[in-house]
């Protein structure tokens, strides 16, 4: 066996717009924010050529949709091409937003690019100049948006001899899914793979670190809140002496940045009016790009930021009763900021108040009968698994909880416990607060 290296990546969604707050951008913003997952893949394709890769995987949903648009169609081609000419190829199978179905594609992939196969798990062997086989790539597409099937089962090698890498686009979910059914435990015992080649989940994670190799990359560049942090791709290194090397490699030109701001941080210099939380909003976003805004070979073009307000302080009296007229003033006050519009630039998505009082009520009635059963409430429906999907539920359609990162419907929302927590414990904090205002 000899050495090998390649890229992984998936779910790209070429083609796909980034969730934005705001009914008008600047043209610089929005036109980094029409671009980003184009750029992202473009990025992808850089560090393939720069570390001399043997070829690209592409673990599912390269593009958004079925419907491909030809913009995203003609994108991908060039930048095959540029990878064709370093004598890259690219290895991909179809996802659950792309499924290769009944559509015929009207482009002529380039020579350097091998869509796996639909019906069934399909091989190919890459060979050195030599012609001596190297690896064999295994994988199949889906046709629909759904696969039910557990397809990973019928990958099958005849041997472990060269580097074997599955690709494969999945949940990971082993009861039911809609997005084939499979553990972990099921991937480990393929022994003839060598490295996992996932995609579906839009987080880097790696599940098994020894032979197999299992990983998913992210998503090169996040699309909404729910992927916050910088994306990117996976640099994977195979070697028979030194073993596997996975090495994660950020590619996103815009992050989604959820920042906390505790207004309390400074007892002795505590925002006392809407202009001193204006004033420590801009500070903590010129830290945040002179400190991030040019890292790398690729750096940052932009930050989406959604501000989240906490701690104690007089201020919270002045804002709860308009709360909703105040943030949404305050967010058009910071995303006119003329140092906030230049690359990297730093947008303004959200406000979101979650202030206290400066009195502690709830330790002040703690005792209570009513807030004691209010934290009996508040802990059933957190550990409770039935009463918690049925508040959920009952929350509206608007949230899910279910964790899948491949929901056709963009209106909904990833709910998540800790994000449920929040709104429990932000009901309870009003609830004591108007009952001391009836004490008072």
């Amino acid at each position: 066996m000899t050495k090998l290296r390649f890229i992984h990546t998936a779910d790209i969604h070429l083609g796909s717009f980034l969730h934005v707050g705001g009914l008008s951008l600047p043209p610089e913003v929005e036109e980094a924010i029409e671009t980003a997952t184009l750029e992202g893949f473009r990025r992808v394709c850089d560090l393939a050529i720069s570390h001399k890769v043997n070829f690209v995987v592409i673990s599912g949903d390269l593009y958004d949709n079925e419907a491909r648009s030809v913009r995203a169609i003609n994108f991908f081609l060039e930048q095959c091409k540029r990878l064709g000419e370093a004598n890259i190829r690219v290895y991909l199978i179809a996802g659950n937003h792309d499924p290769l179905g009944q559509k015929q594609d009207i482009f002529r992939m380039p020579d350097n690019v091998k869509v796996l196969d639909g019906s069934r798990p399909e091989i190919c062997e890459l060979r050195d100049d030599n012609n001596i086989p190297v690896a064999r790539i295994i994988g199949q597409s889906y046709t629909s948006r759904w696969e039910q099937d557990k397809l990973h089962l019928r990958y099958e090698v005849p041997d472990s001899n060269i580097w074997n890498i599955a690709l494969l686009h999945t949940q990971l979910e082993a009861s039911k899914s809609n997005y084939i059914p499979c553990s972990l435990s099921e991937l480990k015992d393929n022994r003839n793979i060598h490295y996992w080649a996932l995609g579906h989940i839009h987080q880097f994670s790696i599940l098994n670190q020894s032979r197999p190799v299992i990983a998913y990359p992210g998503i090169p560049q996040g699309r909404d809140f729910g992927e916050q942090g910088r994306g990117g791709c996976l640099l994977v290194e195979l070697d028979p002496l030194e073993g596997e090397k996975v090495s994660f490699i950020p590619t996103a030109p815009i992050i989604y940045k959820r920042i906390e701001v505790d207004i309390d941080r400074d007892p002795d210099n505590m925002p006392e009016d809407l202009t001193d939380l204006e004033d420590m909003l801009v500070e903590l976003g010129r830290d945040l790009l002179k400190a991030n805004g040019d890292q790398d070979d690729h750096p940052v073009g932009g930050y989406i930021v959604e501000w989240i307000l906490k701690g104690r302080g007089d201020i919270h009296d002045k804002l709860k009763d308009q709360e909703q007229e105040l943030m949404e003033n305050l967010t058009d006050i910071l995303r006119n900021k003329p140092q906030f519009s230049h690359k990297p630039f730093l947008w303004t998505n959200s406000i979101i108040l979650r202030t206290k009082p400066s009195v502690d009520y709830y330790n002040l009635m703690k005792d209570s009968p009513i807030v004691k059963e209010l934290d009996n409430i508040i802990e059933g429906c957190l550990k409770d698994d039935t009463i918690r999907k049925k508040l959920m539920k009952e929350l509206g359609e608007i949230w899910r909880g279910n964790g899948d990162y491949e929901s056709s419907d963009e209106t909904l929302f990833h709910m998540d416990r800790s994000t449920l927590e929040e709104i429990l414990l932000k009901a309870r904090q009003q609830i004591i607060e108007k009952l001391v205002e009836r004490r008072e």
